[in-house]
């Protein structure tokens, strides 16, 4: 008797909630159309909880506003959706960019949404040949050469893809202002890869690096220290520091910023 009465009351509370999720979603459709659509979005948009990612990302969008002028060519390793290639091709309207994703699918839906972008599908790394590309279909921005330490259980495809070096790749006279690479803990090889571009163009870096990713590829903070500043003679930053006009990283803060992973996102510069 009493398992009765508790289905019907909850019958009855999934109909009450059934009917209030239809009422809200007819005001939502009713207020898009008036004039008032456009400042209802603006308000949810500013009241909407963000993730650390959009936070991440909108940091990301600040760097390249302050950075970039309209023609400022720029690359972006490991483009996947498009996110940070959509803000580059904005705020840089003028310049041919270049994007690297070696997922077929992706690669497509990127050359659709950006023809005006060269769009390259492979890897890069540190050498050239073809390798098993992990692509975790589930998430698959956490997809790369090797695997990973992953937030929930992946689901893997593995892919043989081409790999190159960044070097191979960009013409010996193109001025890169910009050069973005997330590819879950293989952007110290891109960079090896890429010597001769960032020793001639002293371009922007901003790359993401972490004790999640990073490891997998046998890279420690001090590989990232003796390339970027003893070898390149570059700063190492956080995008929050660099935003804010705060000094660069002392070799212990770069260090005790990756291992605890204080920060995720690195920029490094001239």
């Amino acid at each position: 008797m009493q398992r009765g009465l508790g289905g019907g009351a909850g019958r009855r509370s999934n109909g009450k909630c059934r009917l209030i999720y239809l009422a809200v979603s007819r005001i939502k459709r009713f207020i898009k159309r008036t004039p008032l659509g456009p400042f209802a979005r603006s308000v949810y948009r500013a009241l909407k909880p963000r993730s650390a990612n959009e936070i991440s990302n909108q940091k990301i969008r600040a760097v390249l506003k302050r950075h970039l002028t309209e023609d400022s060519i720029c690359i972006d390793v490991g483009a996947l959706r498009g996110v940070f290639l959509k803000h580059i091709v904005a705020i840089a309207p003028k310049a041919s960019h270049v994007a690297f994703e070696p997922i077929p699918e992706y690669a497509e839906q990127l050359r659709r949404r950006f023809p005006n972008v060269r769009i390259h599908q492979f890897a890069l790394a540190d050498r050239t040949g073809e390798a098993t590309f992990q692509y975790v279909v589930n998430i698959p921005a956490y997809s790369g050469l090797r695997k990973r330490a992953y937030p929930r259980d992946p689901e893997v495809q593995e892919l043989t893809v081409r790999v190159d070096r960044l070097d191979n790749v960009i013409p010996a006279d193109l001025p890169v202002r910009f050069l973005k690479i997330d590819v879950e803990g293989g952007e110290l090889q891109v960079m090896q890869g890429g010597l001769k571009t960032i020793k001639r163009c002293r371009p922007l870096i901003v790359f993401e690096a972490g004790p999640k990713s990073s490891p997998f590829y046998d890279t420690s903070p001090g590989d990232f220290l003796d390339l970027l500043v003893d070898e390149l003679g570059m700063k190492l930053s956080s995008t929050d520091r660099w935003l804010e006009g705060m000094p660069a990283y002392s070799r212990s803060e770069f260090a005790a910023a990756f291992e605890t992973q204080t920060d995720t996102n690195y920029l490094a510069y001239p």
